[in-house]
Order: structure tokens, then C-alpha cells, then sequence
């Protein structure tokens, strides 16, 4: 094997592994979440196991989330999702809509100098 393709193959794996520790934390934290009633006070658990895929800078990430319901104003979230800041449609992480739009800005300036 060459470097280029030892350097591909880590990156890859690289990819791999943030992703695994990705979902880690975030079915860790939502157990914890789940576990202490003080973490979330007037909360109740309504489902376990609800899967969300976002899209993070080292690729796709599926975790295991678990809905809440507030006992008082019968409103229903994902308090995991809250915690980090997840919007209930999004599927794109906010770090790479940055870098999109970075990145597209960057190509339409290097286009507009070439002109």
C-alpha cells in the first residue's frame, strides 16, 4: 500500500470512529437525561429508542433518542435534542451548513476572479 492510499484509509476511518463517538455521547447524554428526574424536572417519558440521522462534519450519525412529554403544559420533545441544540427537522448540523456556505461563498469569489 502506498501513502496516499494508507492516508485515504485513515481518513475514512477517522470518519468512522467520529461518527461512533458522536452517537455515543448522544445516546449516553440522553440516558442521563432519562435516568435523573432533576435533569428534567416535569418531564415524563413517552417512547424509548426514536432514531434520528443528522449529518455531522464526519459523516451521517443515527442515534437513539427517547420523547418526553411535560407533565403541566403537554408539550412533547426530544430533551436530548434540545441539549444540543437540534432543531426537530434538521438533519444537517449546524457546523456543516457553515462550511457549505463557506465553502460556496469561497467558489463564487474564485469564480467572480476569474471573470
Amino acid at each position: 500500500m502506498d501513502f496516499q492510499s494508507f492516508e485515504c484509509q485513515l481518513h475514512e476511518k477517522l470518519h468512522e470512529v467520529g461518527c461512533e463517538i458522536i452517537k455515543q455521547v448522544l445516546e449516553e447524554l440522553d440516558q442521563q437525561i432519562k435516568q435523573d428526574k432533576i435533569k428534567r424536572p416535569g418531564w415524563v417519558v413517552c417512547r424509548n429508542g426514536d432514531i434520528k440521522e443528522v449529518v455531522t462534519c464526519f459523516g451521517p450519525v443515527r442515534y437513539k433518542r427517547t420523547y418526553h412529554k411535560h407533565k403541566e403544559t403537554g408539550q412533547y420533545v426530544y430533551l436530548v435534542d434540545e441539549q444540543v441544540d437540534y432543531t426537530p427537522h434538521m438533519r444537517v448540523d449546524q457546523n456543516v451548513k457553515a462550511k457549505l456556505i463557506e465553502h460556496a461563498a469561497d467558489m463564487s469569489y474564485r469564480k467572480s476572479a476569474e471573470k
